[in-house]
């Protein structure tokens, strides 16, 4: 019995893998238009401008060279195709909510200052999501502000973004 639970783990993770390949394997291909085998800065730049905005959310990237970084699981400076599939597939990054909610902080952060400001909550693009302040257990962005903002300092950082985030979604 034992053994057949097993042998059962192992087929789907194999399955989850090749389904990982084909999906994130699809993207890099996509993605690298000089099809060299591996990606540039450039080339997944270019690819995120001709996605919706919410791309750079969607792939989990904050900072680029913070991602970039990440992702170059060798550190040669070049993202070959079997980094970028590992990535992705080894704990499916894109579900991991600190990732997620670290990059759309870094999306909102326009000022790359490690802090959002009021303005800059106001001016990113809420309206793609009416319900958003709903879900998020709050009437406007006062509010958010204010129920983010954990010490109270009129700043909110990434931590607190985070935490908010990850309390009221779940």
């Amino acid at each position: 019995e034992a053994a057949r639970l097993r042998r059962r783990r192992l087929e789907k993770e194999e399955q989850h893998l090749r389904e990982c390949e084909e999906k994130y394997g699809k993207i890099f291909d996509e993605i690298d238009v000089d099809k060299d085998g591996t990606m540039t800065k450039e080339e997944l730049e270019r690819y995120v401008k001709t996605q919706d905005e919410y791309a750079l959310v969607d792939l989990g990237i904050g900072r680029w060279e913070d991602f970039l970084k990440e992702i170059d699981i060798d550190q040669n400076g070049q993202i070959q195709r079997d980094e970028f599939i590992v990535f992705f597939s080894v704990g499916d990054a894109k579900l991991d909510a600190d990732r997620m909610f670290s990059a759309l902080f870094d999306a909102i952060d326009t000022s790359q200052d490690g802090k959002l400001q009021k303005h800059e909550i106001l001016e990113y693009q809420w309206y793609r999501n009416p319900c958003v302040m709903h879900l998020l257990g709050v009437g406007n962005f006062s509010e958010l502000v204010s129920a983010m903002d954990a010490n109270g300092d009129g700043d909110v950082t990434k931590d607190e973004f985070v935490s908010y985030l990850k309390g009221a979604v779940g």
